[in-house]
């Protein structure tokens, strides 16, 4: 059956489909100087909001127009073959499309139907209808072709290529997909060129402010090494640097010899790091892997900051994380671990779920052991929540210091595993504990208080604070 178009009212009731006139186009074209250089392509016009109408006994017919539905950011209705449901026609009106496409015949969606759905509103009624189910959906696709809809484009930078919808090697980026677009970075030839290509990828963002106009953009990081050596990141806000894996992607920082209060990777408000790993190798003196200016989210990662030598005179101390105590944002850890010497997190306002946090106090590498070690350090936190947290520093370290008046911390489902003599040490504040495991003593001083619930030792024994 040949494809059929209902236009059965004037123009004047129906909305005008937007089209460029090509006679306007090239106009404008001929007016611009030409010393003014090439002009960029046009800025898409709004194509029009769309609902695929198909038969609800059958799926075949609807599961070729869905697809092409959501991609046009439409809508997909189904009605009975022979009667327009009340549902369907509440679903339509409420959605207002510009235009309606029918699937299939009047076998498959009657021609009383499509009546209906023609008189219920000012929009254009049109029915793609092929010889067989096929047919219909190769009519169905090319409905983007109809509208002028274009597909997301891949473009490639560096070595690599692009095999039908997959990318091998170099840069690469995908465009036309709206707000929130993503970067490929992949497959250089060493781990500093790698590095630089992330540092290319994020300088588009530099300036941002993270203002709620600006779209997130995502940077995804393929499998090896990124060498920074000594020299620091920031991630801009709204930005997500993901990697392929917590073993597989890493990025790799080293602090000077003789250097001090050095960070890694400082996170602008509101940017993720996801699915990799980031060490930082530090000499000794107080550095740290990752701060935040903002709220941050570390997922599914690995962070570390280890002593390397002992050339330093500093006091051993390399932090995981920290915390930026003149920033009132949170920070939210999810599914990842964190190392440090004398202190792996600390944390201002930290939300930490399923993650794993040890600290290593002793002398190495020609380090003194640090007097004030903790898996993490919270200060004067304006909330903090650890739900299902591992906590296993060892050789003197304390699992958690706890040190913010006025606020009342949770701690559930976690475990203490540390060797060393106080697993909990709440200076000020609140901390309450449920559901733990405690294999050190809990203590308290000042105005702290600490309230456990279903705690228990490492020999599964019920253990009071």
């Amino acid at each position: 059956m040949q494809a059929r178009t209902r236009t059965t009212r004037s123009s004047s009731t129906r909305r005008a489909t937007v089209l460029v006139p090509l006679l306007v186009v090239g106009l404008a074209m001929a007016l611009v100087p030409a010393t003014a250089g090439p002009l960029p392509p046009p800025a898409p016009e709004p194509y029009p909001k769309v609902v695929f109408v198909a038969r609800n006994d059958i799926p075949f017919d609807a599961m070729a127009a869905g697809p092409v539905a959501g991609a046009l950011g439409g809508i997909l209705l189904v009605t009975s073959p022979t009667s327009w449901s009340t549902d369907a026609d509440a679903a339509l009106k409420k959605f207002s499309p510009d235009v309606v496409y029918i699937a299939g015949g009047t076998a498959a969606v009657s021609q009383d139907v499509e009546d209906a759905i023609d008189a219920a509103g000012p929009w254009e009624v049109r029915r793609k209808a092929g010889a067989n189910r096929n047919a219909t959906a190769a009519l169905l696709g090319d409905v983007l072709t109809d509208l002028g809809v274009g597909r997301p484009v891949l473009t490639v930078a560096g070595s690599g290529q692009v095999v039908g919808d997959v990318y091998i090697g170099g840069n690469v980026n995908i465009g036309g997909m709206g707000a929130g677009n993503v970067t490929h970075v992949y497959d250089n030839a060493t781990s500093t060129e790698n590095a630089q290509a992330v540092r290319d990828a994020i300088a588009p963002f530099s300036s941002r402010t993270g203002a709620a106009t600006e779209p997130h953009h995502v940077i995804v990081l393929g499998p090896g090494v990124y060498d920074f050596d000594s020299t620091p990141l920031r991630l801009p806000p709204k930005v997500t640097l993901r990697g392929s894996g917590r073993h597989i992607t890493e990025l790799k920082f080293r602090v000077p010899a003789g250097a001090s209060n050095s960070i890694a990777l400082t996170m602008g408000a509101n940017s993720r790091l996801e699915d990799l790993q980031l060490s930082n190798f530090v000499p000794g003196e107080g550095s740290a892997a990752v701060t935040h200016e903002g709220v941050a989210t570390i997922e599914r990662s690995t962070i570390t900051a280890t002593i390397f030598s002992g050339s330093g005179n500093g006091s051993g101390l390399a932090v995981g994380f920290l915390s930026n105590a003149n920033v009132s944002s949170s920070v939210r850890f999810v599914d990842s671990s964190f190392t440090g010497f004398a202190e792996a997190l600390d944390g201002y306002g930290a939300l930490i779920l399923n993650s794993a946090v040890t600290s290593i106090d002793t002398s190495f590498a020609g380090q003194s052991t640090d007097a004030n070690a903790y898996d993490l350090h919270v200060t004067d936190a304006p909330l903090f929540n650890v739900v299902g947290g591992s906590f296993s520093g060892f050789s003197g370290a304390t699992g958690i210091v706890f040190d913010s008046a006025g606020v009342t911390g949770t701690v559930r489902d976690s475990q203490f595993t540390s060797t060393g003599s106080v697993s909990l040490d709440v200076l000020d504040g609140t901390l309450e504990v449920v559901g733990a495991k405690i294999a050190g003593a809990t203590t308290t001083s000042g105005s702290g208080t600490i309230t456990c619930f279903g705690t228990y030792d490492e020999n599964l024994a019920a253990y009071a604070c």
